[in-house]
């Protein structure tokens, strides 16, 4: 009788340390998620801060003069607005391109 009865409380011991081990296993992987939440949210945290400071940039006159400039060519009174003409294209001394296969161009230089 004494030798169920030890064998029932092994068992049941057995039983306990399963479901702790489960237990401890969900709860290291809980940390991992939380960790990885956590991590988001301060690349998260970083992208707004980024964000807010680009729209009160955006949103200020130095931006808006900035722009007119740049892309509408616009210029405060009294000043002079100068464009220098575009750079001319420069070759490397090739006057005409030859269209023949390259290999007829190797004999018709050596031969």
């Amino acid at each position: 009788m004494k030798i169920v009865f030890y064998i029932f409380v092994i068992l049941a011991l057995l039983v306990v340390i399963k479901n702790l081990m489960v237990s401890v296993q969900n709860n290291m992987q809980g940390k991992g998620i939380v960790t990885s939440y956590q991590t988001e949210l301060e690349r998260q945290k970083k992208e707004h801060k980024f964000l807010q400071e680009r729209l009160s940039y955006v949103q200020s006159t130095q931006f808006v003069e900035e722009e007119a400039r740049n892309k509408l060519g616009l210029v405060k009174p009294g000043e002079v607005l100068v464009i220098a003409p575009p750079e001319a294209k420069r070759t490397l001394g090739i006057t005409s391109y030859r269209t023949e296969v390259t290999w007829k161009q190797w004999v018709n230089l050596f031969f």
